[in-house]
């Protein structure tokens, strides 16, 4: 080899801190792959700083999204809705205020009935009004990786994380304190009926309703996340 390439070689080299091997280096490159990693004592999965609740045990009996489980994904909830100027998740979003009457990030589930299906039918896709919102933030997390997409949470979700094999404080979610009020409260992606009623999660009645489609300042955007689990390592790795 030339000089010059020798050169090269033994600067690359000098960049590699002490006490590695060339397996060592190839090992941290490979998990350059991973875009996030799961705490494998609490569950908590964290991507670009944004903390999600593992659900995927909660809710594979779940059909109304996807007729069979893909045991290749993790399915994750946010564990706050979405600040709709940040893009990002903020406690204080998805708030019911009982003096205002109004809560805080909730704009309307879509402008139309563009829906035909009845009750229980899943409807959410890029003719809601929370579909840019959702998009936005998977590729905060994500860019254009093909192994993330994003969407909200189904009825039948809900139901199975409500259910006695669920887990009520992951749906409901005291977001700032221990206060009835505080509990998140946000559009679902199902049908309530077929008159264009949404189902929601009403985190303050620790209830599962609807509200009419247009109506805004009444549910947060609160995501769900697909991710491939090749994507997500050990957060003590």
């Amino acid at each position: 080899r030339d000089t010059e390439s020798k050169k090269h070689e033994e600067q690359s080299y000098a960049n590699i801190p002490s006490g590695w091997n060339y397996e060592n280096l190839i090992d941290k490159y490979a998990k350059k792959e991973t875009i996030g990693t799961i705490d494998s004592s609490t569950g908590i999965v964290t991507i670009n700083r944004e903390e999600f609740f593992n659900i995927t045990s909660y809710v594979s009996s779940a059909t109304d999204v996807h007729a069979t489980p893909d045991s290749s994904k993790y399915i994750l909830l946010a564990k706050n809705c979405l600040n709709l100027t940040t893009n990002k998740q903020d406690p204080a979003m998805g708030i019911y205020n009982s003096s205002t009457e109004a809560t805080s990030g909730a704009p309307s589930f879509s402008h139309s009935k563009y829906w035909t299906t009845g009750a229980d039918s899943w409807i959410y896709g890029e003719d809601s009004d929370l579909y840019s919102y959702v998009e936005a933030y998977v590729e905060y997390l994500a860019g254009t990786n093909p192994g993330v997409t994003g969407r909200i949470m189904s009825k039948g979700e809900a139901y199975a994380l409500k259910g006695s094999g669920g887990n009520t404080n992951i749906l409901y979610r005291n977001a700032n304190s221990a206060t009835e009020g505080s509990k998140m409260t946000y559009w679902l992606g199902s049908a309530f009926d077929g008159r264009g009623n949404v189902m929601s999660v009403w985190g303050g009645g620790n209830a599962l309703s609807g509200g009419h489609y247009g109506i805004s300042g009444a549910y947060g955007v609160r995501p769900v996340i697909e991710i491939s689990k090749s994507l997500i390592s050990n957060a003590s790795e």
